[in-house]
Protein backbone atom coordinates (compact mmCIF):
# COMPACT_ATOMS: atom_id res chain seq x y z
CA UNK A 1 0.00 0.00 0.00
CA UNK A 2 1.13 3.55 -1.11
CA UNK A 3 0.16 6.37 1.27
CA UNK A 4 1.13 10.07 -0.04
CA UNK A 5 2.35 12.56 1.82
CA UNK A 6 -0.70 15.26 0.58
CA UNK A 7 -3.90 14.12 0.44
CA UNK A 8 -5.39 17.37 -1.07
CA UNK A 9 -6.94 19.20 1.31
CA UNK A 10 -7.53 16.84 3.75
CA UNK A 11 -5.61 17.01 7.36
CA UNK A 12 -3.99 15.40 10.09
CA UNK A 13 -4.79 16.41 13.63
CA UNK A 14 -2.73 15.24 16.41
CA UNK A 15 -3.88 15.81 19.92
CA UNK A 16 -1.58 15.12 23.33
CA UNK A 17 -2.93 15.76 26.60
CA UNK A 18 -0.97 16.42 29.81
CA UNK A 19 -2.45 16.73 33.42
CA UNK A 20 -1.60 18.89 36.62
CA UNK A 21 -3.10 19.95 39.85
CA UNK A 22 -3.89 23.00 40.96
CA UNK A 23 -6.16 25.20 43.32
CA UNK A 24 -8.25 27.95 42.44
CA UNK A 25 -11.69 29.82 43.31
CA UNK A 26 -13.92 31.63 41.45
CA UNK A 27 -16.56 34.58 42.14
CA UNK A 28 -19.57 33.20 41.38
CA UNK A 29 -22.20 36.11 40.24
CA UNK A 30 -24.49 36.24 42.95
CA UNK A 31 -23.46 34.13 44.98
CA UNK A 32 -19.71 35.26 46.30
CA UNK A 33 -17.17 33.84 46.50
CA UNK A 34 -16.57 29.87 45.80
CA UNK A 35 -13.97 28.23 48.52
CA UNK A 36 -10.99 27.40 47.46
CA UNK A 37 -10.85 24.14 46.23
CA UNK A 38 -8.32 21.55 43.92
CA UNK A 39 -8.27 20.13 40.51
CA UNK A 40 -6.84 17.56 39.09
CA UNK A 41 -6.96 19.20 35.64
CA UNK A 42 -6.83 17.34 31.81
CA UNK A 43 -5.19 19.30 29.15
CA UNK A 44 -5.88 18.24 25.66
CA UNK A 45 -4.28 20.22 23.20
CA UNK A 46 -4.85 19.47 19.14
CA UNK A 47 -3.36 20.46 16.17
CA UNK A 48 -3.64 20.16 12.52
CA UNK A 49 -1.50 20.18 9.51
CA UNK A 50 -1.91 18.84 6.03
CA UNK A 51 0.38 16.11 5.14
CA UNK A 52 3.14 14.51 6.88
CA UNK A 53 6.91 14.74 6.78
CA UNK A 54 9.48 12.31 5.41
CA UNK A 55 9.11 10.66 8.53
CA UNK A 56 5.07 9.78 8.18
CA UNK A 57 4.65 12.57 11.32
CA UNK A 58 2.26 15.18 11.19
CA UNK A 59 3.90 16.82 14.13
CA UNK A 60 6.44 14.81 16.52
CA UNK A 61 4.28 13.92 19.69
CA UNK A 62 7.27 14.48 21.66
CA UNK A 63 7.96 17.69 20.35
CA UNK A 64 4.10 18.81 20.44
CA UNK A 65 4.26 17.27 24.46
CA UNK A 66 7.27 19.25 25.30
CA UNK A 67 5.65 21.98 24.61
CA UNK A 68 2.42 21.82 26.49
CA UNK A 69 4.44 20.19 29.20
CA UNK A 70 6.92 23.29 29.56
CA UNK A 71 3.32 25.92 29.49
CA UNK A 72 1.42 24.06 32.01
CA UNK A 73 4.50 24.18 34.38
CA UNK A 74 3.73 27.36 35.49
CA UNK A 75 0.69 26.49 36.62
CA UNK A 76 1.03 23.39 38.27
CA UNK A 77 1.00 22.87 41.80
CA UNK A 78 -0.02 26.16 42.14
CA UNK A 79 -2.65 28.43 43.37
CA UNK A 80 -4.39 29.63 40.27
CA UNK A 81 -5.13 32.86 41.60
CA UNK A 82 -2.36 34.04 42.67
CA UNK A 83 -0.79 33.09 39.53
CA UNK A 84 -0.20 35.23 36.48
CA UNK A 85 -2.20 36.12 34.51
CA UNK A 86 -4.49 34.13 36.66
CA UNK A 87 -3.85 37.09 39.88
CA UNK A 88 -5.95 39.40 37.32
CA UNK A 89 -8.27 37.34 35.32
CA UNK A 90 -10.72 34.77 36.45
CA UNK A 91 -8.83 31.44 36.79
CA UNK A 92 -11.73 29.66 35.13
CA UNK A 93 -11.16 26.39 32.94
CA UNK A 94 -12.43 28.55 29.75
CA UNK A 95 -9.67 30.99 30.59
CA UNK A 96 -6.99 28.41 31.22
CA UNK A 97 -8.08 26.78 27.95
CA UNK A 98 -7.00 30.60 26.17
CA UNK A 99 -3.98 30.74 28.29
CA UNK A 100 -2.71 27.22 27.05
CA UNK A 101 -3.54 28.16 23.98
CA UNK A 102 -2.22 31.63 23.03
CA UNK A 103 1.11 30.43 24.32
CA UNK A 104 0.86 27.10 22.71
CA UNK A 105 -0.47 28.57 19.44
CA UNK A 106 3.10 31.05 19.37
CA UNK A 107 5.48 28.50 20.26
CA UNK A 108 4.35 26.09 17.56
CA UNK A 109 4.57 28.77 15.47
CA UNK A 110 4.10 27.38 11.95
CA UNK A 111 4.76 24.36 12.19
CA UNK A 112 1.22 23.03 12.56
CA UNK A 113 -1.85 24.91 13.06
CA UNK A 114 -3.25 24.68 16.78
CA UNK A 115 -7.16 23.81 16.64
CA UNK A 116 -7.89 23.45 20.06
CA UNK A 117 -7.33 23.56 23.92
CA UNK A 118 -9.79 21.85 26.00
CA UNK A 119 -9.21 21.65 29.42
CA UNK A 120 -11.47 19.31 32.00
CA UNK A 121 -11.50 20.20 35.85
CA UNK A 122 -13.43 16.97 36.47
CA UNK A 123 -14.10 13.73 34.56
CA UNK A 124 -17.43 15.80 33.20
CA UNK A 125 -16.84 19.31 32.98
CA UNK A 126 -14.43 20.46 29.99
CA UNK A 127 -14.14 23.84 28.37
CA UNK A 128 -12.64 24.53 24.93
CA UNK A 129 -10.78 27.40 23.21
CA UNK A 130 -10.66 27.03 19.43
CA UNK A 131 -9.14 30.27 18.98
CA UNK A 132 -10.03 33.20 16.34
CA UNK A 133 -10.25 32.05 13.01
CA UNK A 134 -9.40 34.24 10.15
Amino acid sequence: MTISKRTGRALYEITVIHRFTASHRLLCPGEGWEDLHEHAWRVEASARRPGVDDAGMAIDFRFFKAILEEVISKVDGRCLNETPPFDNLPPSAENVARYVFDILKERLGTSADLHRVVVWEAADCAAAYIGEKE
